[in-house]
């Protein structure tokens, strides 16, 4: 089977768009929210043990974006007293999200200082509401958890 070239098939899909009265997405601004956790194994009495979480206030957490054009940025912010963060920065749209990661910076419990998923995430579309002015983006749990990490 013989390869699309990018050219031909960009022209194809502009030439689809207009033939069914379609555009592309529109370019909206973007929210991004997640929460981040501290991760402990407690012993119970039996053989093993079991993995709990506690949401983390005061944690904070860094979007950091990388553009060829415009250089690459990053944002923090705090987490806020139920674990949960937010960013809404001014210069990310839904067109260029896809270069941006969610990085863990500091943790304030000593108890809970090592980061889980150091080379930071990603995050995904939420729920697409076509009347918003926003994109809702939404990451997995990130989470710190106690040295050394012993769970068994």
């Amino acid at each position: 089977m013989r390869m699309m070239s990018g050219v031909w098939f960009a022209n194809f899909v502009v030439f689809y768009l207009v033939a069914v009265g379609g555009s592309s997405p529109a370019r909206k601004k973007v929210i991004i929210e997640g929460y981040v956790s501290c991760v402990y194994c407690v012993m119970e009495g039996g053989p093993g043990s079991v993995i709990k979480t506690d949401l983390l206030p005061g944690a904070v957490v860094k979007l950091q974006c990388n553009n060829r054009k415009k250089g690459s940025w990053e944002e923090q912010t705090e987490t806020g007293g139920d674990g949960e963060f937010s960013f809404k920065p001014v210069k990310v749209t839904s067109w260029g999200a896809h270069k941006c990661n969610i990085f863990l910076v500091s943790s304030p419990r000593a108890v809970c200082p090592v980061i889980i998923y150091g080379e930071g995430v990603l995050f995904k579309p939420a729920a697409i509401n076509a009347t918003s002015p926003f994109q809702l983006y939404t990451v997995r749990p990130l989470a710190f958890y106690p040295p050394p990490y012993t769970c068994v």
